[in-house]
């Protein structure tokens, strides 16, 4: 099972700015990721696309099911 965290911000022309870490911790408390969206928005002069808001945060979770292919 893997876990990535995913942000959508707003750029100056409002269009949505995706960015996503793999392998996040899943169970990482929301004042951390409330804290990293806003050093991403304070610092994010050094994207192509600055973000300027943020619009949403989740964390999504992959699940593996290996499937028995024998006859």
């Amino acid at each position: 099972m893997a876990t990535k965290l995913v942000m959508d911000f707003k750029d100056a022309n409002s269009d949505t700015v995706r960015i996503s870490y793999n392998y996040a911790d899943p169970e990482v408390e929301t004042s951390n990721i409330k804290a990293l969206v806003n050093g991403i928005i304070a610092n994010g002069s050094f994207f192509t696309k600055p973000p300027v808001s943020a619009s949403a945060a989740k964390l999504v979770t992959t699940t593996e099911t290996t499937i028995d292919l024998s006859d």
